[in-house]
């Protein structure tokens, strides 16, 4: 299961500091995210990832796409969301305070 959105402000006065764009001022986000689950088998595992808005080459020349991995606890006190709230909270709890790239 992946999911994945933009960075929204929380409140007005960061919404003001956004950069806007067209003639509908619509915002631009600083940041998107991107939350993976792997949800079957005995393993179940997940990972955040948080990217920065901007024409950065990932995993070429510049930063590597691991750079970027995060947990999806960080990911959800960013945006808010709680991403899997149907997981027993057991293991909910244990797969979102970790981020560990050899799984994946």
């Amino acid at each position: 299961t992946i999911v994945c959105g933009p960075v929204l402000p929380r409140s007005s006065a960061d919404a003001k500091r956004m950069k806007r764009i067209g003639k509908g001022k619509v915002l631009v986000p600083e940041l998107f995210w991107k939350v993976v689950l792997m949800p079957y088998g005995d393993d179940v595992r997940a990972i955040g990832f948080v990217m920065p808005n901007h024409n950065e080459k990932v995993g070429r020349k510049n930063r590597p796409l691991t750079d970027y991995a995060v947990t999806v606890d960080s990911v959800e006190r960013l945006t808010g969301i709680d991403f899997f709230p149907a997981l027993e909270d057991r293991i909910e709890d244990r797969i979102e305070a970790e981020a560990r790239l050899s799984a994946w």
